[in-house]
């Protein structure tokens, strides 16, 4: 499974504002100002946009090229011009692998050059996290079972 996150941060300007700038509404957020807990208030104002691969596609694979190419490059450039120099602009992956790490669907991400324009344009940071999970039974890790799998391929 394979979850994409667009985020914005910035502590200069306020969820109104930002989401005027950007003309289009998080899927979630966080105020600045708003309670943290345990007394702690939040330094920065947080705009997250879950983006979704076309039916059929695979996230990893085109889906991040054709879910940023919906949002269009005109977006990544409000992105590139948030009136906060600070501001930060990151695409989010996040992976949980807990079927076979060499297959393709699954180990793979593939960045067209306009998917790589479309970040350059929002001046955008990319971070991918990967989860690997063991099998149901626990004994073999998605590691031990590529390093098996080249064994036997060998």
């Amino acid at each position: 499974m394979i979850d994409v996150t667009l985020i914005v941060q910035t502590s200069a300007l306020a969820m109104e504002e930002l989401v005027r700038h950007l003309g289009r509404e998080p899927s979630r957020g966080s105020r600045k100002g708003g309670e943290v807990g345990a007394g702690r208030v939040r330094r920065a104002t947080i705009w997250q946009l879950t983006l979704h691969a076309p039916t059929g596609v695979h996230m990893g694979l085109d889906g991040i090229n054709d879910a940023l190419s919906v949002l269009g490059l005109d977006f990544a450039a409000r992105l590139g011009a948030i009136p906060d120099p600070g501001a930060e602009v990151v695409l989010q992956i996040v992976q949980s692998v807990e079927d076979d790490p060499l297959d393709e669907h699954t180990s793979n991400f593939y960045f067209s050059q306009d998917t790589v324009r479309w970040l350059a344009t929002a001046g955008a940071d990319v971070t991918i996290t990967q989860y690997l999970y063991p099998d149901e039974d626990g004994t073999t890790s998605p590691r031990e079972r590529a390093s098996e799998a080249r064994e036997r391929q060998n």
